[in-house]
Parts: structure tokens; C-alpha cells; sequence
């Protein structure tokens, strides 16, 4: 009967039994976790673009996944409904080990939408601004 006990404890206190998925509020205020398999989720916010997205999950590969600086995040959900919370938008990233095989697919333009594209984590990391519109590393 004693396992019983922390799952009365978290019924009575409002504190959910299963433990919530990783997260992080990233180097430029996006919100960011671990989503369905090795899915990095990004959650959108008005006014950002795809490099807000990329300093987000490069900014959560490298702190809460330690991914290395040559790894690579990958587009690998558009903008649209999170398939872990309700009634908000996110997109999906995927990290690479940077001896895996790269897509051909690169652009200058980093689109949201554009599934596929990949960066290094650490030219992600090097877009992060901060809430000035200033670069982090700067």
C-alpha cells in the first residue's frame, strides 16, 4: 500500500502523477520541449521567424540535450496545432549527429515552413536575440 502514497499526495495537491515532457524557455523567451519521440517542439509566438525557431531548438539541443556545436536541428514539422497541448502551435525539429548524412536541402531564407532545412545548433544558437533585438552573443 505504500506505493499508493505518492499518488494520494499528488491527487490531494494538484500535482500531475506522470511527469510532463522536458522544457525550456529558451535564450529568447520561446518556450520549448521535448515532444513525441526525439521531436524538439517549438512553440510559435506572434511576431518570430524561422530564425527565432532555429535559436529556440538549437538553444534547447545544446542545454538540455548537449548536442554539439556541428550537430544540425532539422525542419521536421511546419507551424501548426501541438500534438502535446491543446489549443497551441508549435513546429517540430529533429537533432542530427553531424556524421549522419545531410539532405541537400539549404536555403539563406529560414522559413518555417520549410520542411527539411537544416543549420548547425551552433549557428542556431548564434541567431538567439534577446528581447532588445540584439544578439545574445554579441
Amino acid at each position: 500500500m505504500s506505493y499508493l502514497k505518492p499518488l494520494i499526495v499528488a491527487v490531494l495537491f494538484g500535482v500531475p502523477a506522470v511527469a510532463s515532457a522536458e522544457s525550456l524557455l529558451a535564450l529568447n523567451g520561446l518556450r520549448t520541449q521535448s515532444g513525441a519521440g526525439s521531436e524538439i517542439e517549438v512553440f510559435t509566438r506572434a511576431g518570430s521567424h524561422g530564425s527565432d525557431y532555429f535559436c529556440a531548438a538549437g538553444d534547447f539541443a545544446r542545454r538540455k540535450l548537449g548536442a554539439d556545436t556541428t550537430d544540425r536541428i532539422v525542419i521536421s514539422r511546419a507551424p501548426g496545432g501541438s500534438p502535446t497541448r491543446a489549443n497551441q502551435r508549435s513546429m517540430g525539429f529533429k537533432l542530427v549527429p553531424a556524421g549522419a548524412k545531410r539532405s541537400a536541402k539549404n536555403s539563406f531564407v529560414l522559413s518555417p515552413r520549410n520542411i527539411g532545412l537544416s543549420r548547425t545548433v551552433g549557428h542556431s544558437v548564434f541567431l538567439c536575440k534577446n528581447t532588445k533585438g540584439s544578439r545574445i552573443n554579441d
